[in-house]
């Protein structure tokens, strides 16, 4: 009896990727991009305004996404994300045409270096905020989605997950929200500095978060305050190393000896699960007993989340920026002065 594929096995999570980018190229339904609703509420921190390209379903679906990292993990990335799904894509193709890819192994110095990326271009992008708002940057803008795009094809052809390992704003942003406790810690002095009459820039806010996230991330890389996990059965594991390979972040699962598989860089996405020869790997909140059913949980809370954020986000007042017009009681004020000589 021929084994199934983990494509197969792993249907809810191809479903959910291509039915998000069906929408988005058929429908030009574009709501799932987090990243502008994120810089909108940068612009009001910041400003105390919100402008005017801000829209409600992109503040409700940050909003959700948030949530879904906080209690389980970065189901909007393995899920949802348009260009994770480019990007899983891009390395099933080079597996598919024999092409060596360059591997970085993860906790190495290059790794570690490389990761300080995106926390840079998180600073950049929200302290630059209200400049991308006012339309001020729309050419640059334009340069810098050609250039993602570019980097999302070309990089992740031959580094897996190069985006979202390296230079996802949204990748950094959920890594760091995996330790909301220490970065509720950096909120809460903030908050406490501004009651205080501490005239803190919303810049040195910003930083702390990137700085304190990146430090979290490399250093200590193991959120142990989420619901659901990876489960791995030590007894059933074979060490074979299949898991290794498939997972698109290459997480030495196998050196994981606590049931959890503790990594921030783990999504849920069920890849390992799917490929495991020996059904080590599911997902839980305990090692055994779990049903079958819990291999769809991720799935169907990464689907609920977003649906909850579109229909939330469909009933928020979208604000308005139009003045009402300003009437001269005396029109004979605008005529033309004449001149007679």
């Amino acid at each position: 009896m021929s084994r199934r594929s983990p494509i197969i096995k792993n249907w809810p999570k191809y479903l959910l990727q291509w039915g998000v980018l069906a929408a988005i190229v058929i429908f030009y339904f574009y709501p799932f991009f987090p990243l502008e609703g994120y810089q909108s509420l940068a612009s009001y921190l910041s400003q105390e305004s919100l402008p005017g390209s801000m829209t409600p379903v992109q503040v409700a679906i940050g909003i959700a996404i948030v949530a879904a990292v906080v209690l389980f993990s970065r189901l909007f990335c393995a899920f949802i994300c348009p260009v994770g799904t480019v990007q899983d894509l891009m390395r099933k193709v080079r597996v598919f045409m024999h092409i060596k890819d360059i591997k970085i192994r993860n906790g190495s110095f290059i790794d570690k270096v490389f990761r300080i990326v995106k926390y840079a271009l998180v600073f950049c992008i929200f302290y630059m905020a209200p400049y991308f708002a006012t339309g001020m940057m729309d050419e640059a803008v334009l340069w810098i989605s050609i250039a993602a795009a570019a980097l999302v094809v070309f990089g992740s052809f031959v580094i897996d997950m190069f985006w979202c390992r390296y230079l996802c704003p949204v990748g950094a942003i959920s890594n760091s929200l995996k330790f909301w406790v220490w970065i509720g810690v950096v909120f809460g002095l903030y908050y406490v500095g501004d009651v205080l009459g501490a005239d803190i820039p919303w810049a040195v806010l910003l930083g702390a978060f990137c700085i304190i996230g990146y430090m979290l991330e490399i250093f200590h890389s193991k959120p142990k305050m989420q619901v659901l996990y990876m489960m791995k059965d030590n007894f059933a594991c074979t060490k074979c190393g299949v898991c290794l390979k498939t997972c698109p972040y290459h997480i030495n699962i196998m050196s994981h000896r606590n049931a959890r598989i503790e990594s921030v860089d783990c999504n849920l996405c069920g890849e390992c699960a799917a490929s495991c020869t020996a059904n080590a790997l599911k997902v839980g909140v305990r090692r055994n007993g779990q049903a079958d059913f819990w291999k769809y949980v991720p799935a169907l809370l990464a689907a609920g989340l977003i649906a909850a954020g579109i229909f939330l986000g469909s009933y928020i007042q979208e604000p308005s920026y139009t003045e009402e017009p300003t009437y001269i009681e005396d029109p004979t004020y605008l005529e033309e002065p004449s001149y007679t000589e």
